[in-house]
């Protein structure tokens, strides 16, 4: 009986035993699982901590590129200003020049035409000095001498000349004057009711004069067809425009529009000064 309870309380022993060793096999099992779960947290947080970073630091750079960019377009916005600014001054110092240019034209046309009035007036007075003075001889029958048919003769081809440079000076100022009005009627017809269309109409009449400017020997720019779709489209459509044209000196002839090479020839300053009025024209539709 002794041996058995001695049996016993050795297997409770070794049972205690045992539970023991479970119990703090447990509690180590616990204990490394609650090291896993600190490990894992502290490497989430640890990952958390570093992608906050990360994203501080991107929203930084975004910032930064953000302004490097705003700074860029502030610049590029200033240097196209000043770059505006300098065309307009540019433009308007070409306007000034072109101003003093036509008025000192105006006045150059002024003085010929005085100097040609007071040429004219002394050929008068000098064709009548010469009547007067071939009066009192008229009831002679001897002919005039050689000297006086020569002078008489050069007397009549000055008058002749002075006359033309009047009749050309005046045919040229009248011209211009029914060109420049054709262009204003045109620009006050269309300015407000369609701006677009009469820029491209402006536009297509510099291209027809300029093609002649620059290539006053080509027959084929002194020809404007007017069934032409572009012509029909940003000429014909707008009243008015074909009459610019015709002040310029452009003859309809059929279905044409056409200047004669002689023409083209002899009136290159009033093509060069055409040319100019557009330009100016569309500077200050521009502006």
């Amino acid at each position: 009986l002794q041996q058995q309870q001695q049996q016993l309380q050795q297997q409770q022993q070794q049972l205690q035993q045992q539970q023991q060793r479970a119990m703090e096999e447990e509690e180590s099992r616990q204990r490394a699982e609650r090291e896993e779960q600190r490990r894992k947290a502290a490497a989430a947080a640890a990952a958390e901590t570093a992608a906050a970073a990360d994203r501080a630091r991107r929203a930084e750079e975004a910032r930064k590129e953000a302004e490097l960019k705003r700074r860029q377009e502030e610049e590029q916005e200033a240097a196209r200003k000043e770059q505006q600014r300098r065309e307009e001054a540019q433009r308007a110092e070409e306007e000034r020049v072109r101003r003093e240019a036509e008025e000192e034209k105006m006045r150059q046309e002024a003085l010929k035409a005085q100097d040609a009035e007071r040429r004219r007036q002394a050929l008068l007075d000098a064709e009548r000095r010469a009547r007067e003075a071939a009066a009192p001889s008229s009831s002679s029958s001897s002919p005039p001498s050689k000297e006086e048919d020569a002078e008489a003769q050069a007397l009549k081809r000055e008058r002749e000349e002075a006359q033309a440079r009047m009749n050309e000076s005046e045919e040229g100022a009248t011209a211009t004057n029914l060109f420049v009005q054709a262009l204003l009627t045109l620009r006050k017809r269309y300015k407000d009711s369609d701006p677009g269309g009469l820029k491209t109409c402006l536009q297509t009449l510099r291209a027809y004069i300029k093609n002649i400017v620059d290539n006053p020997v080509e027959p084929k720019f002194h020809r404007i067809n007017c069934e032409n779709g572009a012509f029909k489209n940003r000429i014909a459509s707008f009243a008015g425009a074909q009459e610019v044209l015709e002040a310029l000196g452009f003859v309809l002839e059929a279905s044409q529009l056409m200047v004669t090479p002689s023409w083209v020839s002899t009136n290159r300053q009033r093509l060069w000064e055409a040319l100019s009025k557009v330009n100016v024209m569309l500077d200050q539709m521009q502006q």
